[in-house]
């Protein structure tokens, strides 16, 4: 944290392959910081939601999905993650990268800890989806940031 004194943390939606999402964290915590104050994405993994977005699960969920459930059918689904895998994998790097060199976070955590073993003054929800009432996995209390205390 390099700027001021109060400790900014913002809760949102930033470990994927998502332009937007990518985009809204990096932005936000660089306004923050250009208006002196230290801002870290607070780096949430969601472990369930990191699963589905994994090219095997994405592949069986089209598999278990459809009504031709035929051999023929299960190997053009073999042959398409093949085919669709290694281009995936280098933008979850590139991502990936990105993230590490342009958002500054706190540690990596897959359950939300105490408020105060983040050491932060003040918490920004920062997402478009925690406001996806479709996607119920997000619209959860972690987004609207039920860890930190009220006076905060």
């Amino acid at each position: 944290m390099e700027n001021g004194s109060e400790k900014v943390g913002i809760i949102t939606v930033h470990r994927n392959t998502n332009y937007g999402a990518n985009l809204q964290a990096f932005a936000s915590c660089a306004f923050i910081n250009k208006n002196s104050y230290a801002c870290n994405v607070v780096d949430y993994l969601d472990r369930e939601l990191d699963r589905e977005n994994h090219i095997c699960a994405i592949l069986a969920e089209a598999f278990r999905n459809r009504e031709n459930k035929s051999l023929k059918h299960a190997l053009k689904l073999g042959i398409s993650l093949a085919m669709f895998a290694p281009g995936r994998a280098f933008k979850i790097h590139r991502f990936k990268k990105f993230r590490q060199k342009h958002m500054p976070m706190t540690k990596p955590m897959d359950n939300l800890p105490a408020y105060g073993e983040l050491d932060l003054d003040t918490v920004v929800c920062g997402s478009d989806q925690i406001w996806n009432f479709t996607f119920d996995r997000l619209f959860c209390e972690k987004s609207f940031a039920s860890f930190v205390p009220k006076e905060k």
